[in-house]
């Protein structure tokens, strides 16, 4: 049986099928990349079509306030692919295979080595541009590992870098993991691609009072974002300075430890839970510094975020922020010391505090580089070129 290939595109728009899990509620970089990256080629003429785990059983729910009108949500088919076997096909498969046979490129944002395969053996058959994003923070160190060391796991990572191979790319948003991908035994079709800003920088408010205000966003987990870290970097300053503030963004299970934090703060730490989107870069503009504890970064868009509202950031100094922290990077401090990491924040309080001329500089200066380095007119044509999608 033949199948039939999409229409001829000269006589119609590039079309696009973003696979992703969709979740804006998390502050997280990969949900709110690919709905940043829907935007921004729906917005220059690309037909797309976004499929998610969101669902109706779920309480956000995509609006074309949220998302384009060219940008759908038409079922949701990902939790079939967290079973512990070999997945069934997804829900109504005739309907699946159509979308994947009208487009140009497949973009597969959900990373999970069994999907992977499915869709890259799935994009061969129908002839379709497929291209791999790999993401997550430490999945890229985990497959290099697995390569190198004998087991098991070895021949299951072989075949995964196999699949990865048969992909038209994979791409990856900072330069470290692309260097550790070709390590691995994926060197030829690895696409690096920055991640992109698309926030305006916005009027800073006036401030009521004085003091040095400090902020996170993001989620309140251990494991990834160091909240545990986070708490003990603000203790150290709320100690070493009176007029010091803490604002804490975000929601997770780790929210124990926040609550703690605030209790000893006494008033000095304020925890918003979660902010829409709509709202993040009026809080970025208001603070002083950001404070990015995280233990492991694929790039970082709350940082990049910040930047563009002229916050320097101070983090750890991990490979995949080194990229990110271009933009600043006097604000790195060696890797899970929180003495010295307080040490940069208070380093900052201390500019601010002694030369506020040198410290709006350094503001206008971040906001400058992170827009010229990683401004969406910059980063997306070479998303588009990446995805096999001319740009109208």
């Amino acid at each position: 049986m033949s199948i039939a290939g999409p229409t001829p595109r000269s006589s119609r728009p590039p079309r696009l099928v973003l696979l992703t899990g969709l979740d804006l509620r998390a502050y997280r970089g990969g949900e709110k990349y690919a709905a940043n990256l829907a935007r921004q080629l729906a917005a220059r003429g690309i037909q797309v079509l976004l499929y998610s785990k969101v669902d109706r059983f779920e309480r956000l729910r995509l609006t074309d306030a949220e998302l384009p009108a060219t940008v759908g949500v038409p079922f949701a088919f990902y939790r079939l692919f967290w079973l512990p076997r070999l997945p069934p096909l997804p829900l109504e498969p005739r309907r699946f295979l159509a979308t994947l046979r009208g487009a140009d490129t497949i973009f597969s944002l959900e990373s999970t080595p069994r999907f992977v395969v499915l869709i890259v053996v799935l994009g061969r058959l129908l002839g379709r541009r497929t291209v791999v994003g790999l993401h997550d923070p430490t999945q890229v160190d985990r497959l290099a590992r697995e390569v190198a060391e004998p087991g098991p796991g070895r021949w299951r990572a072989r075949l995964f870098c196999l699949a990865l191979r048969h992909a038209a790319a994979v791409h990856t948003i900072n330069a470290a993991q692309a260097a550790t991908l070709r390590r691995a035994g994926v060197p030829d079709n690895v696409a690096m691609v920055h991640s992109f800003t698309t926030a305006e920088p916005v009027p800073r408010a006036a401030r009521s009072s004085g003091g040095f205000e400090l902020l996170f966003v993001g989620p309140l987990e251990r494991e990834q974002k160091g909240i545990d870290l986070l708490v003990e970097v603000g203790r150290q300053l709320l100690r070493a300075r009176a007029d010091l503030r803490l604002t804490i963004v975000g929601a997770g299970r780790d929210i124990g430890l926040v609550e703690g934090l605030v209790r000893e703060g006494a008033g000095r730490v304020r925890y918003r839970g979660f902010v829409p989107e709509t709202e993040l870069a009026g809080i970025y503009a208001e603070a002083d510094a950001l404070l990015l504890p995280s233990r492991a970064e694929s790039f970082s868009l709350v940082a990049l975020e910040a930047f563009t509202q002229g916050v320097p950031v101070v983090s750890f100094d991990l490979p995949g922020l080194a990229d990110v922290m271009s933009v600043y990077p006097e604000g790195r401090a060696p890797a899970f010391d929180p003495a010295a990491c307080t040490t940069r924040v208070l380093a900052l309080y201390d500019l601010r505090a002694r030369e506020p001329a040198a410290y709006e500089r350094l503001r206008a200066q971040c906001r400058e580089r992170a827009i010229e380095r990683f401004g969406a007119r910059v980063q997306v044509p070479k998303l588009a070129e990446m995805l096999g999608l001319p740009l109208p």
